[in-house]
């Protein structure tokens, strides 16, 4: 990593939170809490909603003890009255929607309904709600998905590419994409997106689910590992990836560029990697924190390998095979480069589930969890 670049951005966003008050939805989640901690590291006035925002619920601003220096309102962003009471009290210099009901294509066709009235309709209630108190923040930040834009046929997506999404979690986004900008549009509320990629990095406890958490729990979280599962289904799927600290400073760098307002970005990647070079390197990763905490465990983990299984999944799961995000539209704009190298990423994700499982070993069972 590059220090004076890295000084140069964290100068840049002391100027621009230090002293501000800010809101974060789906803060107790990976993303949410990540952003939210460093909001409050760099001297904001941070206050957090989340649907789970129980003491015990495993996540960043809990397991760091950040929890008693925020704000803390518990309630669904879909709840109009509730958001609508927020935004009434006070004046947020800044809005960072990561809210999410599904974090995968699974868990929204098993509840549509609040999939689409949490992952769209919430950005109409909160946008009303801070146009109605009067309330305008200086940007309200909106977290999407390249999953808006459907199978990519080209080389990769572009910012005014079509958005052709299928599948009901990539609708939902894609409705709530369209939503905060012609909020920008009609009423001048100023919004910005980001398309995000596969974000990767410690305190995602999407452990039953997701691809690198649920393979390190394989790996981790048992006396005895296990074989992380690659489905032969998504031999060929390609996605890109990018760690969570990256993602944080591109997130506060849009939010605090006002010449980004009512624009909607494609997020900047470490890697493009198919499912299969992510799970051999994350394997390898894993298999590396072993051999200096826990050689036995890395020997179990070498002879394991890699299990391959077809997968059972319903016709109603419409998965996308390849996904590439052009991001020169966001360089541009703040002038970002990942300082994270996928290498680096996988080493610091895999020394942090190595420590946390066995700490869940031994104080008890692993929690299992998905974020709201």
């Amino acid at each position: 990593m590059n220090n004076n670049f890295s000084n140069r951005i964290q100068d840049q966003l002391l100027g621009s939170f230090r002293g501000k008050s800010v809101l974060v939805t789906g803060a107790f989640g990976f993303i949410g809490s990540h952003v939210a901690a460093r909001l409050h590291a760099l001297g904001a006035d941070v206050s957090v909603l989340d649907v789970d925002a129980a003491p015990t619920r495993p996540s960043l601003l809990n397991e760091q003890g950040l929890r008693s220096l925020l704000r803390v309102h518990e309630g669904s962003v879909s709840d109009f009255p509730l958001v609508r009471k927020i935004f009434s009290e006070r004046r947020f210099d800044y809005v960072f929607n990561l809210a999410a009901h599904a974090s995968t294509v699974e868990k929204a066709i098993e509840d549509p309904l609040e999939t689409f009235a949490v992952n769209s309709l919430s950005v109409v209630a909160m946008l009303e709600a801070m146009r109605l108190a009067g309330n305008v923040p200086t940007m309200f930040f909106h977290a999407s998905t390249d999953k808006v834009y459907g199978e990519l046929n080209d080389a990769a997506y572009l910012e005014d590419d079509p958005l052709f999404a299928e599948g009901l979690y990539d609708t939902a986004k894609m409705a709530a994409d369209a939503f905060a900008r012609s909020f920008h549009r009609v009423f001048k509320i100023p919004t910005v997106v980001l398309r995000m990629c596969n974000i990767f990095g410690p305190y995602d406890m999407n452990i039953q689910s997701r691809l690198l958490p649920k393979s390190l729990a394989a790996l981790f979280a048992a006396d005895t590992p296990e074989a992380p599962t690659l489905y032969t289904g998504s031999q060929g799927h390609s996605r890109d990836y990018l760690y969570i600290d990256d993602l944080v400073n591109c997130v506060l760098l849009l939010t605090a560029t006002p010449a980004c307002q009512g624009e909607a970005y494609n997020a900047i990647s470490c890697a493009h990697q198919t499912t299969p070079e992510m799970m051999q390197a994350l394997w390898s990763a894993a298999q590396a924190e072993a051999v200096h905490f826990d050689p036995v465990r890395a020997e179990l983990i070498r002879k394991n390998g890699i299990r391959r299984v077809a997968a059972q999944n319903s016709e109603q799961v419409l998965t996308i095979t390849r996904q590439h995000l052009n991001s020169d539209k966001l360089q541009a704009a703040i002038a970002y480069q990942p300082q994270v190298t996928l290498e680096d990423g996988l080493r610091r994700t895999a020394h942090f589930y190595r420590a946390y499982f066995e700490g869940q070993r031994q104080s008890g069972p692993v929690a299992q969890v998905a974020s709201a």
